[in-house]
Order: C-alpha cells, then sequence, then structure tokens
C-alpha cells in the first residue's frame, strides 16, 4: 500500500511541476493543407499563444513533438524555420520524436525551472527565514 501511496504523489509532483513549468498546443492539421505564410502561421490559433508565450518569457524554449515519419518530420522542420521567422531563437526551438504517427504535430513552450527548485535547494532567502 505505501508504494502506491509514494507512487501516486510522484505522479502528483510530476503533472504540478509540468503544468507550472510547461504548456503545450496542438498545432492544427488545417495548417498545412493550403500554401503557408508568416501571416497563416501568426494566425493559426495554437501558434500565436505559443510564441506569445515565448516572448513574454525570456529563457524559454520550444519543442516541437512529431512523429516518426518523413511528413511529419518536414512538417516539424518547415515550422521551426517559420517559428524563427517570427522571432523566436533557432538555438531555442528543439525537435522530438515521440508522437504517434499520424498524430497532429504539437509545441511545447518549456519553461526554465526556477533555481530555487533546482537540485531541491531552497533560496538563500527562504533558509534564512
Amino acid at each position: 500500500m505505501m508504494k502506491i501511496g509514494r507512487m501516486m504523489l510522484l505522479v502528483w509532483c510530476g503533472l504540478a511541476i509540468s503544468q507550472a513549468f510547461g504548456q503545450s498546443w496542438e498545432v492544427s492539421p488545417e495548417l498545412w493543407e493550403k500554401p503557408r505564410s508568416g501571416v497563416a502561421v501568426r494566425t493559426q490559433a495554437s501558434l500565436h499563444q505559443c510564441v506569445e508565450a515565448y516572448l513574454a518569457q525570456p529563457a524559454a524554449r520550444i519543442l516541437i513533438h512529431h512523429a516518426d515519419n518523413e511528413e511529419s518530420l518536414l512538417q516539424a522542420e518547415e515550422l521551426r524555420a517559420w517559428l524563427v521567422a517570427l522571432a523566436v531563437e533557432a538555438a531555442r526551438i528543439e525537435l522530438a520524436v515521440d508522437l504517434k504517427p499520424n498524430r497532429n504535430l504539437n509545441v511545447e513552450l518549456i519553461s526554465p525551472i526556477p533555481e530555487k527548485f533546482r537540485n531541491g535547494q531552497k533560496d538563500r532567502n527562504d533558509s534564512k527565514n
């Protein structure tokens, strides 16, 4: 019983951290059905939200999740190029092959974990109290 309780606690903590430090959006398949332009990419709701969140967090990174097939990889690489054209630094965009076939691309904003939460250390100011 105690192992199940610990596992549940770890799952809950993992979910809390992912919600606190990351957001994700599915890229609509409609984006790929017509010729793309900066305007088309920028006005796609999920991408607009992702770029706005990225610009509000100077140290954030974008992770583009795609399936392990040629079409999905080409879409992910094209999306990366469009995001760079829309002011996202290329070095802060990564690709991840972790979706099942026939799934839409997913973009995830990854915010860095604040220093005070790394390695289980408290902020110096917190330890004085």
